[in-house]
Order: structure tokens, then C-alpha cells, then sequence
């Protein structure tokens, strides 16, 4: 497995990249020492990531799950977002190579469904657009690159084990507070307060899907069962805890699509149903009673509120749309950001953005279903529970959209490790193997 770096074109970016920072460190050392240091600490930990991007993107696991704000340039940023372009930019420097052909084909969706949006930055300039669409770059191709470097370099174990580690101490700390919710008579939704503050949406969603994980135990997963059980039964009590409503229902989902995968590997079918029935209950009498609220604040009818004003607000420009992040936007005062996905997309980019949007999930569907099951059977149930827990809430968020196809691309690229040879583009591959 070769990679680009220890070619002559790679070599000569890094040398670039190198030449350019310590030419902008130079011409700012007096008046600026702040983004000095800043570009030496860059430069400092890009080297140490073309070297070894796998490496760098295993100590950032834990990074990944992190939403809290930095600024980077006069933008805004969560640390998840930086961490996984920091850590892509280097894999795509020096990564493993070639990329498997299910790799390249969800990449070359990924380019197809930005190529698209370029036409609402072209119809609604504006600087927010712009760093939108940079960002859901990240959020999909980026995280889908970064998990692939994980697992094609061998780590796919170490990093699921950390990120279920994190899951688990997420876990843990959300049945901490809740209990001591509960002995205080209030028994309304874990808000996790600390050591890092998350939303119960937040830390439902990323316990949905490492919960998912656990239960669907890979093949190629070298983790104890028992200790894989243990994360997942703590996961699920957390997030309940949580009472998000899209982490539980992804769950569940997803969980269903593992059973119709891999129905002879998974032989708790009866009991999952059994369990489901009274979530699904508890789910359904929790938004007849939101509906009911005669108050606008509840969360049900913000939503459906936020619903009728994103129609309207798509009607004024049907094809094209608003604009990425269009109710940031000071024309638009006092707008709510559209509830779901399909209307985030309709909304910001118009019929032609949703045609992408779909384009996007049906062929990264389809791309994964040619997968052997041993590693597609989870990246399609992630894929699956991702897209309808997008319907549920927004869409392009940090973390609960970058999640997800960070675990697709350590599917993909376990495929890689495991199989170097059966995953090479059939032009690299010997002439016995192309039948010459």
C-alpha cells in the first residue's frame, strides 16, 4: 500500500506547505507572535501527521466527539470540525493509497453533492455560504477520509476502542446526573453538565450510534464480546436518560437494519422487538403530549412552527435557495433553522440541493450494499439510522453528521487491512487476478 506523500508531487506539497508557513511566520514574527506561534504549532503537528496520519488521527479521536467553540482565522469552529480537517488535509498528504473502489465511489458522491451546492453559492453569495460549504465537506468527505486512514493503516480496533471508551465515559456520567435527577424528584432530560456540557440531542445522538457499534460487534472488530455487551447495555441506559427522541429512534432503526442484514449472526431479534415496543410507546405519548401543550415552546411545536416558515421561506427562491446557514442571515431576524434535513436542504438549496442531498445517501446506499457484508453490514445500518435521525432534527451539525461517516470509513477501510489485494483498483492488480 503506497501513499502519496512518498511520491515526488507529494513530497513537493509538503515541502511547499512547509516553505509557505514559515514565510507568513517570518513577514508577521514582530508585529503578530500570537498567529507566529500558532502557524509553528500547526506546521509542528501537520509534519507530525504526514509522517504518520493514522497516528494523528487516533490520538484525535477523542477530539471528534468534542463540540466546544475555537476560532480559527476569524471563524468559528468546533473542536470536532478542526480535528477531523487537520487530520483529513494530512491523510490526504500522505494516507494509505489507493483508495478502495467502494471508497472511491462514495468519494466521488461526496464531489458530486458539492458540485451541486456550488450553484447557491454562485445565486447567494455570502461569506457564511462559503464556509458552510467547506464545512459539509468536512462533516462527510473529510470524516469518511479520516476513518478509512484509521483502518486501512491497521488501527480500526484502536480507534473504536477509544471512541467507545469516550462513549462509555459520556455514558456514565449521563446515568450519574440522571440518578441524581431522579433523587431529587426531577426526572425531565439529562442535560450532561460537565466535564464537557452537551445538549441531551448531542449526547444521545453520539451514544446512539457507538451504541450502535457495540451491538452490531464486526467481524472485524478484535474486542472482547462480553466487554462489547457491557458498553452497549450502559450506552442504551444513557440514552434513555437522555430522552432524545431522533438518538433512540436511530437506534432502533439501525439496529433493525443489522437484524435484516445479518439475520443468522443475530439471533436477538425477538428480544430487540419485545424492547422496542414500549420505547416506541413511550416515543409515540411523548409527542402526543408536546402536540397537546397549548404553549409554543414545546418542542414538538417549535418544529412543526419552524416547518410551516421553512416553506415559506423556500418559495421565494424554489430552485436555488436561501443560501447555506440562510437564517443566520440579519434579512432573516428572528428565523429558527429548519427542523430536519429535507428541509434544511430545500430550504438552503433549493430543489436542486435536495435532488443532490438524495443522490448523495441512494448512491452511498447502493456503493455499500456491494460491500460484503462483513464490514457493510454496519456502515449501511449507520448510514441508515444517520439519514432518518437527520429528519428529526437538523442536519449538518458538528459531530452527529461527521460521526457517522467517520464509522462508514473505518468499514471501508478494515475492507483495506484485512483484504489489500481484493479492494485494489483492478488496474494495480496482478494479470492472474483480472482473469488475463
Amino acid at each position: 500500500m503506497t501513499t502519496f506523500v512518498r511520491t515526488r508531487g507529494g513530497a513537493f506539497v509538503a515541502a511547499a506547505l512547509a516553505v509557505a508557513v514559515a514565510v507568513l511566520a517570518g513577514l508577521h514574527v514582530g508585529q503578530r507572535p500570537g498567529l507566529v506561534l500558532g502557524l509553528t504549532a500547526g506546521l509542528l503537528v501537520f509534519l507530525i501527521g504526514v509522517s504518520d496520519p493514522g497516528l494523528l488521527a487516533l490520538v484525535c479521536c477523542p477530539a471528534f466527539l468534542m463540540v466546544m467553540r475555537t476560532s480559527v482565522a476569524g471563524t468559528d469552529l468546533a473542536i470536532s470540525d478542526l480535528a477531523i480537517t487537520v487530520c483529513a488535509l494530512t491523510a490526504l498528504v500522505s494516507g494509505p493509497r489507493p483508495f478502495s473502489p467502494p471508497m472511491r465511489s462514495l468519494l466521488w458522491l461526496c464531489v458530486g453533492y458539492q458540485a451541486a451546492l456550488t450553484i447557491t453559492l454562485i445565486a447567494t453569495p455570502y461569506r457564511a455560504n462559503f464556509i458552510e460549504w467547506g464545512h459539509e465537506w468536512m462533516l462527510a468527505a473529510g470524516a469518511l477520509i479520516v476513518g478509512w486512514t484509521l483502518a486501512a493503516s491497521g488501527r480500526a480496533n484502536a480507534a473504536c476502542n477509544v471512541l467507545l471508551t469516550c462513549g462509555g465515559l459520556i455514558a456514565l456520567g449521563v446515568i450519574g446526573q440522571g440518578l441524581w435527577q431522579f433523587a431529587h424528584g426531577d426526572y425531565s432530560a439529562v442535560y450532561l453538565a460537565g466535564p464537557f456540557p452537551m445538549h441531551k440531542n448531542l449526547a444521545g445522538t453520539i451514544l446512539a450510534f457507538l451504541a450502535l457499534l457495540a451491538y452490531a460487534r464486526p467481524l472485524w472488530l478484535r474486542v472482547p464480546t462480553n466487554l462489547l455487551r457491557l458498553s452497549f447495555g450502559l450506552m442504551l441506559i444513557a440514552l434513555l436518560f437522555t430522552q432524545a427522541r431522533q438518538g433512540i429512534v436511530a437506534l432502533m432503526v439501525g439496529m433493525l437494519v443489522l437484524l435484516w442484514l445479518r439475520p443468522k449472526e443475530q439471533r436477538r431479534s425477538t428480544v430487540i422487538v419485545v424492547l422496542a415496543i414500549p420505547v416506541a410507546g413511550f416515543i409515540w405519548w411523548a409527542t402526543q403530549q408536546q402536540l397537546a401543550d397549548p404553549s409554543d415552546f414545546s418542542s414538538a411545536n417549535i418544529r412543526i412552527s419552524s416547518w410551516k416558515t421553512s416553506i415559506d421561506i423556500w418559495q421565494l427562491n424554489p430552485w436555488f435557495g436561501q443560501g447555506l446557514r440562510w437564517w443566520y442571515r440579519p434579512d432573516f431576524p428572528g428565523i429558527i433553522a429548519p427542523p430536519n434535513g429535507l428541509t434544511e436542504m430545500l430550504t438552503s438549496a433549493g430543489i436542486i440541493g435536495v435532488a443532490a442531498y438524495l443522490v448523495l445517501f441512494g448512491g452511498a446506499l447502493w456503493v455499500l450494499a456491494q460491500v460484503p457484508r462483513r464490514y457493510s453490514a454496519l456502515a449501511i445500518a449507520v448510514l441508515v439510522a444517520h439519514l432518518l435521525r437527520g429528519q428529526l432534527d437538523m442536519f449538518w451539525l458538528a459531530v452527529v453528521a461527521s460521526l457517522p461517516w467517520l464509522l462508514i470509513g473505518i468499514c471501508l477501510g478494515a475492507q483495506r487491512w484485512e483484504n489489500p489485494e481484493d479492494t485494489a483498483p483492478t488496474t494495480q492488480r496482478r494479470p492472474a487476478e483480472v482473469g488475463v
